[in-house]
């Protein structure tokens, strides 16, 4: 067992900064603003489909329009710094994951994302899907270590940013294998690489992963589901 397994997905909803007082719609000017929702991922991503879920039940809610604005890159800094230095209004939102907490340790910002934030509610917790290639023909994790070590240029891995890009780093250092990591914008044009057979493996999350059960292309090898996962994952391996 590896010891990616604490490494699932948090997703909430933080504001910027902006002190006690702070509220959706607390002034008729406010609420005729829409409030939005920034994603660090681009459209077709599982945390877009959830961040969209969450539009609509807020939008009926708070009786305003809330929309849902992608913007993908830099592991979610961009979104991460576009948030950071909105107005401080509560209109605003960033549709976070732990990119807030760790971004820092892949790329340096230019402030402190769990200060310049104040964190409003928790959406979903899920766990990451160790994907493979169609390609590669291999059926279990134990085929895809043997194969990967036995790779003398190294194996692929991909993700766009937040929790996919750590998995990938820490199947590198926990399981030794030679793993050279590949960026992208968002999951979405990774996992359309590696049903292409450009890309080895990902970390897919849970949600958007059991879409493709059934896909020939995409090959789900391990989970890291702190418990025994759910279906359609829980004959799977958790890493």
């Amino acid at each position: 067992m590896l010891s990616i397994v604490r490494l699932g997905v948090f997703c909430a909803v933080v504001a910027s900064a902006i002190g006690p007082r702070m509220g959706f719609a607390q002034e008729d000017t406010q609420s005729r603003t829409p409030i939005t929702i920034v994603v660090p991922f681009p459209p077709g991503a599982g945390a877009d489909t959830s961040a969209r879920i969450l539009a609509e039940k807020l939008a009926r809610e708070l009786g305003q329009r809330v929309l849902v604005e992608n913007r993908a890159g830099a592991d979610g800094n961009i979104a991460i710094t576009h948030v950071a230095q909105s107005k401080p209004d509560g209109q605003t939102l960033l549709y976070a994951n732990p990119t807030v907490v760790y971004n820092h340790l892949i790329t340096p910002l230019e402030f402190d994302g769990l200060k310049a934030l104040d964190p409003l509610g928790k959406v979903t917790e899920y766990s990451l899907v160790l994907l493979l290639s169609g390609s590669r023909s291999l059926s279990n994790i134990s085929e895809f270590m043997t194969w990967a070590r036995n790779q003398s240029r190294g194996i692929s891995c991909g993700g766009g940013g937040g929790a996919p890009t750590i998995a990938c780093r820490m199947l590198s250092h926990y399981a030794q294998l030679p793993v050279t990591f590949v960026s992208y914008k968002g999951n979405a044009p990774a996992l359309r690489d590696l049903m292409g057979g450009h890309l080895d493996v990902m970390f897919d999350m849970s949600n958007s992963a059991a879409a493709q059960i059934g896909n020939s292309k995409v090959t789900a090898l391990a989970t890291t589901a702190e418990a025994k996962s759910e279906a359609p994952f829980d004959h799977l391996p958790v890493l």
